[in-house]
């Protein structure tokens, strides 16, 4: 595995992307859920090296409405099924009416679990800090 990857700009990831992937929605999914379920186990394998991982972790994910949208999404369910006594608070960062499909359906999939809280960080305005102080 090489030392460090590449960064792109936009418009380079998503040429990049198109190449790769084309517009196959199953390869897309595919894509998402191998990148969002590497991410959620590599950020707790990352927290525990610092110190031991609660059974009951307070996780907070920052959501924008497209693929990256729905890996951290993705990655916020291989986090609950490692430690289902997980707390999410999910933040929204243009609301989920615009999500892209594959995104809508990474969030579908946390609807069966109860401890997962969503907000919409444009309409909070400036309660968006409070709520942020509120969850340290």
């Amino acid at each position: 595995m090489p030392a460090c990857h590449p960064i792109l700009h936009l418009d380079e990831a998503l040429k990049y992307e198109e190449a790769l992937l084309g517009a196959h929605e199953a390869k897309v999914w595919e894509a998402m859920s191998r990148a969002g379920g590497a991410l959620g186990r590599a950020i707790f394998r990352d927290v525990n090296e610092c110190f031991p991982l609660p059974r009951d972790p307070h996780v907070l994910v920052l959501v924008g409405k497209g693929h990256n949208g729905g890996d951290a999404l993705i990655a916020a369910e291989q986090m609950l099924k490692a430690r289902p006594r997980a707390r999410v608070v999910l933040l929204f960062a243009l609301g989920t009416e615009k999500l892209n499909i594959l995104t809508q359906r990474a969030l579908e999939r946390l609807a069966e679990y109860p401890q997962v809280e969503q907000h919409n960080i444009a309409s909070m305005g400036d309660d968006v800090c409070a709520y942020l102080d509120k969850l340290a």
